[in-house]
């Protein structure tokens, strides 16, 4: 059997444990609230069409969406919010849609979102020769190592040309931030070992944050104020990662975003700038450039570690950590749209507006 570890994203290893805040906001300000819907009966792509159109009409936001076919029927589960008013109508309209298309429904209200530990999404591939215990021997380690997940399928079948089964299941987990991820990666690896699996160990890519849930992180502004990754639900956040104050290039690329900052307001997008750091020196910066947009003062490197932009870089010899010009482009329902690294400062803070004007076409 082979077992293919593929990472959302890989913090580097010291991440500290970051808190979040347990309410959700739109952009009027007030707390929305969560429709958990699943349903299950003779559904096809169209119905499925019809549906999300139909949430879409209320105004609210699908979060999530899981579909799985069997034979003629269909399970779809769904994470809707919105604000109460929008959410209870998407109920009545769901309820009316369900009893014409004769479908089972179910429907679960969650209106105060738990508050949730920082952690690190991770997806993983197993495929081989297909038994009964595969999944529920993977599945116990991760609960035993504490660690959450977040979605598991599994799938058997039989090749062309073959007369064995395989068995094919993947898990997205939430890995713990305050968890040893290196220790973790090990003893997952040993026991695909002793189960006399062939794990391949694959490499992160770039990007593969792209796409993504945005991870959980808490940053303290200019102005002492929190930000986390719900502060500004129900709009687009660009959240750019510079490496130090006053410095040439990180000066020309706050003078962009702040000269484009009125286009990003007619597009529902705000910024928020990151480096390590301390609060007086971004206070100096604003005033000197003129600067509207919050500035996360990044110190202890938390929320750089949590989007994997800190390096090993070399200057006069000496090697040191810092971070790499990056930014991440935030959807307003929670998910990474795009990312950028390495960032050549001409001309970035254009693309990133173009992109969310193009995104708003599509």
């Amino acid at each position: 059997m082979m077992c293919n570890w593929v990472g959302f994203y890989v913090p580097c290893s010291g991440i500290n444990p970051l808190k979040s805040n347990p309410s959700i906001h739109s952009r009027e300000g007030h707390m929305q609230t969560q429709l958990i819907v699943n349903l299950f009966g003779p559904m096809g792509t169209a119905h499925l069409a019809d549906l999300l159109a139909l949430i879409q009409q209320q105004q609210c936001h699908a979060l999530d969406s899981h579909m799985l076919a069997f034979e003629q029927r269909m399970v779809l589960a769904l994470r809707i919010s919105g604000n109460w008013d929008r959410v209870t109508r998407a109920e009545s309209v769901l309820r009316e849609f369900a009893q014409r298309a004769g479908l089972d429904m179910h429907i679960h209200h969650e209106q105060k979102i738990a508050e949730r530990e920082a952690v690190l999404p991770y997806v993983v591939d197993a495929i081989g020769l297909a038994s009964a215990d595969i999944a529920a021997v993977i599945t116990r380690f991760f609960a035993q190592q504490k660690v959450g997940m977040r979605e598991l399928s599994t799938r058997t079948y039989r090749p062309a040309r073959s007369s064995e089964r395989l068995i094919q299941m993947r898990a997205q987990i939430d890995i713990p931030a305050r968890c040893h991820l290196g220790q973790f990666k090990s003893d997952f690896f040993d026991l695909c070992d002793n189960l006399n699996l062939d794990a391949a160990r694959s490499r992160r890519m770039s990007e593969s944050i792209k796409g993504s849930a945005v991870p959980s992180f808490t940053g303290t502004t200019t102005e002492g104020d929190q930000i986390n990754e719900t502060t500004y639900s129900g709009k687009w956040l660009v959240l750019y990662f510079y490496p130090r104050d006053n410095t040439p290039g990180c000066t020309t690329e706050a003078q962009d975003f702040q000269r484009l900052l009125p286009s990003f307001d007619e597009v529902n997008a705000v910024i928020v700038g990151v480096s390590n750091d301390d609060q007086a020196s971004h206070a100096r910066f604003c005033a000197k450039q003129g600067l509207t947009f919050p500035l996360i003062a990044d110190t202890e490197q938390t929320v750089s570690r949590a989007f994997d932009v800190i390096r090993e870089k070399k200057m006069y010899g000496k090697t040191f950590e810092g971070i790499e010009r990056s930014t991440f482009l935030i959807s307003p329902d929670g998910h990474v749209h795009a990312v950028w690294r390495k960032v050549k400062v001409p001309g970035h803070a254009e693309a990133v507006l173009a992109t969310i004007r193009e995104a708003g076409q599509s």
